[in-house]
């Protein structure tokens, strides 16, 4: 196994590009997961909701019902539980390429495993960049002493970071 001062400029920015990958796909599957599971509470939750208030018939129990419906459509449409296995799957491409580099020798595989990785990419859906950031700065965290870290962390505003999940925000690239 390589220490990370061991790879060339090339191998450390390809290993350091697919560190940050899991890491984003790692988001995004509990991003989804979570989705899912606040949906079936919902659902479940609204569902009983509306079978106690159905003898009354009154505004909650339309709110109730309506809720689930919302829930239920967005759940179908958008399907959190899919994307939360296809971000799983992602995931674990990229930490099997992460093994084969960390367990090659040298430097000398770097086409192959930066064209392994490009077909990873190629089959990612659209990126959301300050989530993308968000992945950037937690792999200097990792990788980095505290005196290191100030100089190649990158900002985010409070808002882009904490709606990294929901927005794709290319704002910040420029």
């Amino acid at each position: 196994m390589n220490k990370l001062e061991d790879y060339s400029d090339d191998m450390f920015a390809l290993l350091f590009a697919v560190k940050k990958s899991i890491r984003y796909h790692d988001h995004r599957v509990r991003f989804f997961v979570n989705l899912h599971k606040l949906n079936n509470v919902i659902c479940i939750l609204g569902g009983s909701t509306v079978v106690l208030f159905l003898s009354k018939f009154d505004h909650w129990s339309m709110l109730a019902g309506g809720l689930v419906v919302v829930s239920s459509t967005l759940d179908l449409v958008f399907g959190f539980s899919s994307k939360a296995k296809d971000h799983e799957f992602l995931k674990r491409r990229f930490i099997e390429l992460e093994d084969k580099i960390i367990y090659s020798t040298g430097n000398k595989n770097y086409e192959k495993f930066n064209s392994e990785r490009l077909k990873i990419e190629s089959d990612e859906p659209p990126k959301l960049y300050a989530l993308d950031v968000v992945c950037h700065n937690e792999v200097i965290y990792s990788i980095y002493s505290k005196q290191e870290v100030k100089d190649h962390i990158q900002n985010l505003t409070w808002l882009h970071k904490h709606m990294a999940q929901f927005f794709a925000w290319r704002s910040i690239l420029e």
